[in-house]
């Protein structure tokens, strides 16, 4: 029988009194890292949770499904392998990593020339994100060694798609297998400053100085490099999920979970600890009825719809004790 926790019990208070951050003072200094964008099914709100329950000692870090990378900045491996099929998720970190000063620099030219206006500037950016959408997009190799001429059109782009990202419907924004994305402006998040300088400074200055390699691809063939001692957190779009698999930019196929729960079987072979959140349904908990769970009731997370925040039922299945 699954281990039981009910989410709720800890939650704090959601705060109604929505703040103008636009205009505050810069602050100078972010002593604890965190996602640096909202993400549909994102950790942000269970991450501190999360990393109690991951293995004390490992040698390289997996992410394969990254989303917001909430778990990989709560822990800050000193080794560690990112990865997302959608391939504007991991080039913000690439930038944010590789090409800080250019990225916000392209953040600030936004603010004056697109966040400023609203709803109308949005729409602006949305139509200039999806001109020439394919052939850009195609411009990202999946290892992130980035031509050198290229460089200044794809941070830009990734400035671009952070802007969408931030002022859009709860993070909710769908790759179409043809490179553009279709998301819709959502006034609520005008109040808030677009990003926060030392926040972004703070993950430049822990990636910069540990050893991260950053993918975009399937995320089976990131889980073949995974080596015995190596720990893998897995957060699939979730088994039984109504969103539209194009949300994930999977060129129009639904997500393998057969292939998945297959893989994960092949780590515990190999000697590979993982942890996998996902929901909280029968088919699932069959699959994996020989490791450990945990029903994670009343899980908060962004939801696609136009309610906002939702309470979730979800599993963790850990193959380590």
């Amino acid at each position: 029988m699954a281990e039981e926790i009910d989410f709720s019990l800890f939650r704090k208070p959601e705060n109604k009194n929505l703040r103008d951050t636009r205009h505050r003072k810069p602050k100078t200094q972010c002593k604890k890292l965190h996602a640096f964008y909202p993400w549909v099914g994102g950790k942000f709100f269970i991450k501190g949770w999360l990393s109690t329950q991951t293995p004390s000692e490992y040698k390289t870090y997996f992410e394969p499904f990254l989303g917001a990378g909430s778990l990989f900045l709560e822990l800050k491996p000193q080794k560690a392998v990112i990865n997302d099929l959608n391939p504007y998720l991991p080039l913000m970190f690439y930038c944010v990593k590789s090409h800080l000063r250019m990225f916000t620099a392209q953040l600030d030219l936004l603010v004056t020339s697109l966040d400023r206006l609203g709803g109308p500037g949005f729409e602006q950016g949305l139509k200039r994100f999806n001109t020439n959408a394919k052939e850009a997009r195609n411009k990202i190799p999946s290892n992130f060694s980035i031509a050198r001429e290229n460089v200044e059109e794809l941070v830009s782009r990734a400035a671009l798609f952070f802007y969408l990202l931030k002022r859009c419907h709860n993070g909710n924004i769908s790759l179409l297998a043809d490179g553009t994305i279709k998301c819709s402006y959502w006034k609520a998040r005008q109040h808030m400053k677009l990003y926060n300088p030392a926040l972004l400074q703070a993950i430049h200055n822990y990636m910069d100085n540990a050893d991260i390699r950053i993918f975009h691809g399937d995320f089976s063939k990131i889980l073949k490099l995974c080596k015995k001692g190596d720990f893998v957190y897995m957060d699939p779009p979730y088994y039984g999920s109504q969103m539209k698999s194009t949300l994930w930019a999977y060129d129009s196929k639904p997500m393998d979970h057969e292939l998945l729960i297959a893989q994960a079987h092949r780590l515990t072979e190999s000697g590979v600890h993982f942890a996998m959140t996902n929901n909280y349904v029968q088919d699932v908990v069959d699959q994996f009825q020989d490791y450990n769970i945990i029903h994670m009731r009343n899980v908060r997370g962004w939801s696609q719809c136009e309610k906002g925040p939702l309470k979730r039922s979800d599993m963790l299945v850990t193959n380590y004790g």
